[in-house]
């Protein structure tokens, strides 16, 4: 999982001070959209690495009006907003479908960040 969240968390510069500040609620809709269409091709490369995290983006359990609302939420927590958008969408999807690892997910994906910076 650690791979997988320091390739993701470096290719993504869009976080959530990005996603607070310059987004409309349709450019979000629009890029959750794209995340999730994206990693229908990202699969095909990083799935011997993180297919987990892939395959829930892939596949997601709700509608994107409905995760852009979820991820609002997830940046309201001021310890997230340097997470990258990508990471926000997984942890959502992650609680939607009740992962028991989402509480070390999010501590790994908060220290990754840190030490990108």
């Amino acid at each position: 999982m650690l791979l997988c969240a320091t390739f993701v968390v470096q290719a993504d510069g869009l976080d959530g001070e990005y996603w607070v500040l310059f987004l409309s609620h349709n450019e979000k809709v629009a890029m959750v959209e794209g995340l999730t269409m994206g990693a229908g091709v990202a699969g095909f490369f990083l799935s011997p690495v993180c297919s987990k995290e892939v395959d829930q983006l892939r596949y997601p359990a709700i509608s994107f009006a409905g995760l852009v609302t979820e991820v609002d939420g997830f940046y309201k927590t001021e310890a997230n907003k340097p997470l990258p958008i990508s990471i926000a969408v997984v942890y959502v999807l992650k609680r939607f479908r009740e992962d028991k690892d989402l509480d070390a997910f999010l501590t790994v994906m908060r220290k990754t960040a840190k030490e990108a910076k």
